[in-house]
């Protein structure tokens, strides 16, 4: 744009020569994203509460949870922006994951087959196993598009409640995950999941707090709860299709869809499940589309 023309916008921001201006494409979500600026390249709203973005595995921090590097080892809805000393929040989380799942505890991390796409209001990345996955959100909602790759089986996203953003620097900053619950209702087309999660620590040493989540799937689905034997182990105790868990070791669901497209609305509240629900629902309407532009 040139000089002028940003001139005469800052002061005359509803003349027409204005209004012909995309300046979205000025936007750089990724400025300051790497070597030590922290800063969050997702999507969000101004000051909105969900900053829905890639959580990704180094064995550094990850504060934003982005890192150019590594793998990814969820998609979650709460994030801090430009923080240094150690990462904060990093939950309410999907992961997509192809295939039989026969532990969901395990690492299901995977290294990206291109670099992310951030834009103004989306957000795109691409998984080595052929799964991309686009993002957009609201102030306290979050919407995921998953395109699974044919002929790797099942379609599946994995909600792990004990998903939290680690610390590796030995500073006693990491976060805690110290307990849950998810409980899931299904109807003929689609499958809905909600409850809450527990954690302290972090960057500001916080006692405990909890966020409620509610998750909702435009495809219908099987599923199955799981139920770790503690708060940070791999080994299951319950796998099976129980429809909730509550424990204050990991616990989650697995979901498993036929289809290769499957797009996920999940709410977020710091009140109740129900205000979660009501947001995921309110603000991502079922016919709200991810818009690339």
């Amino acid at each position: 744009m040139p000089r002028l023309v940003r001139i005469a916008c800052a002061f005359a921001a509803t003349t027409s020569l204005c209004k012909a201006q995309n300046l979205a494409q000025y936007v750089l979500p990724n400025m300051g994203d790497s070597n030590g600026g922290n800063t969050f390249p997702g999507v969000s709203l101004p000051f909105g509460v969900v900053k829905l973005g890639p959580d990704l595995y180094t064995g550094s921090d990850s504060y934003s949870g982005y890192q150019p590097t590594g793998n990814f080892i969820g998609f979650s809805l709460l994030h801090e922006s430009g923080t240094g000393g150690a990462p904060k929040y990093g939950v309410v989380a999907q992961m997509p994951v192809p295939g039989t799942i026969n532990n969901p505890l395990v690492d299901l991390g995977v290294n990206r087959s291109k670099a992310d796409e951030p834009r103004l209001g989306y957000y795109k990345s691409s998984l080595s196993n052929g799964i991309t996955v686009e993002m957009s959100a609201t102030n306290r909602a979050g919407m995921l598009k998953y395109e699974f790759p044919a002929g790797q089986g099942a379609s599946n996203v994995v909600v792990d409640v004990s998903h939290v953003l680690s610390s590796y620097r030995g500073q006693g900053l990491g976060q805690s995950y110290l307990g849950g619950n998810i409980s899931v209702t299904t109807t003929d087309a689609s499958v809905r999941y909600q409850g809450s999660g527990s954690y302290d620590n972090g960057w500001n040493r916080a006692p405990k707090w909890t966020v409620f989540f509610c998750g909702y799937f435009d495809q219908p689905a099987t599923f199955k709860t799981f139920l770790g034997k503690d708060a940070t182990g791999i080994t299951l105790v319950d796998y099976d299709g129980s429809s909730s868990q509550g424990s204050q070791a990991r616990l989650g669901a697995v979901f498993t869809f036929n289809a290769t497209s499957v797009t996920s609305r999940v709410g977020v509240s710091f009140i109740s499940s129900e205000q979660a629900c009501t947001n995921g629902a309110f603000q991502n309407h079922d016919d709200r589309h991810i818009q690339r532009d």
